[in-house]
C-alpha cells in the first residue's frame, strides 16, 4: 500500500485527539474505517504506530517519527496551496511563519491576523537558525524571524528578502548570588575567570562568536558546558556558572547584566520568500517585532537603563 495524504492526516489526527473514535470524527469518517485504515498503515509501515490502552492512543517511537514527518509534509503541501492561491491574486488560505522565541511569533500572528483576517496564520519554532534560514528559502516557511551575531552574518539563499528588525546587546545572565551579580555593568576583565555555560555550536554559533570576542579582550574563561534550554539554565541557576543571552530574557531565579562596551552584538532580521504570499509584507513584519521588542524593555529594567546610556548602539528601541 502507498502511503497517502490522507492516511499522514489520520496519523496526525490519532496523535494529536489520542483516539481513533475523535480521528474519525476530525475527519468526517466512521471509527471502523479509520480503525482498519490506520491498521493497514501500520501493516505498511511494518510496525505499530500507537499503543493501545484505556486511557486512550499513545505514539510508539515509530508513531512518534511518522507523525513528525506528516507534520512536515502536510504543512508543505498547505504551503504550496497556499502559493498557488496567491498566484491568482487572491487572498491565501494559510501562511506559515518562523521563529526561534515565543516573541516574534506573537508579534507576527497578531500582526497577520489584522492584515489577512481570512487567511489561518501557522506557527514553527525551531531552535536552529540555519534551518529557519533554510526553510524559507525552500519554501517551507513564508516569513521567519531570525537573529545573527554582528560580524557573524549567516548566509540567505536566492529568493529571500531580508529587513533588519534592529541590533542589541548581549547580556551575561547569572544567579542573584553570584559576585558579578551586585554590580550595574560588568567589565570585560571581570570574566577573565569565570566559568560559563554556552549553546551549542549548531544552534547560532555562540561559542565562536564567544571566543572571538574573548580573545580581542585579551581573557580565555573557561566553557564548562554547551547545554541548550532548562538544562543550561540550571547549570548556571546552580553551580555558579554565566551565560549569555538576549538583554530582554527573563529567567526565574537569575539576573542578566550588560557587559561594557557591548562587545557581542546580536542582529535581529525578517525574512520573507520573495514568491511566497507574504512578498513585500516584509518591512510591516519587521516593524509589528520592533514594536514588540521595544514593549518588552519596559520589563527589563536592566536592559532600559543600559538604553539611557548607550542608546546610539541599539536600533531595537
Amino acid at each position: 500500500m502507498e502511503i497517502e495524504l490522507r492516511h499522514l492526516k489520520l496519523v496526525q489526527a490519532v496523535g494529536e485527539l489520542g483516539s481513533v473514535s475523535k480521528a474519525a470524527a476530525a475527519l468526517s469518517t466512521t471509527q471502523p474505517a479509520a480503525t482498519r485504515q490506520l491498521r493497514r498503515i501500520e501493516d505498511s509501515l511494518g510496525s505499530p504506530l500507537f499503543e493501545r490502552s484505556a486511557e486512550g492512543m499513545t505514539p510508539t517511537p515509530v508513531g512518534e517519527m511518522v507523525m513528525a514527518r506528516a507534520h512536515t509534509v502536510l504543512t508543505a503541501v498547505e504551503t504550496l496551496c497556499a502559493d498557488a492561491e496567491q498566484s491568482t491574486g487572491s487572498a491565501p488560505s494559510i501562511v506559515t511563519v518562523g521563529a526561534r522565541t515565543g516573541t516574534p511569533l506573537i508579534a507576527m500572528a497578531e500582526y497577520l491576523d489584522r492584515a489577512l483576517p481570512a487567511t489561518r496564520v501557522v506557527l514553527e519554532s525551531e531552535t536552529r537558525m540555519q534551518t529557519l534560514v533554510d526553510m524559507v528559502g525552500a519554501g517551507l516557511l513564508h516569513a521567519a524571524a531570525v537573529s545573527e551575531f554582528v560580524g557573524w552574518e549567516v548566509d540567505l539563499p536566492a529568493g529571500v528578502d531580508k529587513q533588519t528588525v534592529g541590533v542589541e546587546p548581549v547580556f551575561v545572565v547569572m544567579a542573584p548570588d553570584h559576585p558579578l551579580a551586585q554590580y550595574e555593568e560588568i567589565q570585560v576583565s571581570d570574566l577573565a575567570d569565570a566559568r560559563w555555560v554556552l549553546q551549542p555550536t549548531d544552534l547560532d554559533r555562540e561559542p565562536d562568536v564567544f571566543a572571538q570576542a574573548c580573545a580581542r579582550a585579551g581573557i580565555r574563561p573557561t566553557v564548562e558546558h554547551t547545554l541548550r534550554g532548562a538544562a543550561a539554565l540550571a547549570f548556571i541557576r546552580e553551580g555558579g556558572r554565566l551565560g549569555l543571552c538576549y538583554p530582554t530574557a527573563r529567567f526565574d531565579g537569575l539576573v542578566t547584566r550588560p557587559v561594557r562596551r557591548c562587545p557581542v552584538r546580536v542582529r535581529h532580521l525578517m525574512l520573507t520568500a520573495q514568491r511566497g504570499p507574504l512578498q513585500g509584507y516584509g518591512e510591516r513584519l519587521a516593524r509589528s517585532v520592533r514594536e514588540r521588542m521595544a514593549a518588552e524593555v519596559q520589563m527589563a529594567p536592566a536592559y532600559d537603563a543600559w538604553l539611557e546610556r548607550e542608546r546610539p548602539l541599539t536600533s531595537v528601541s
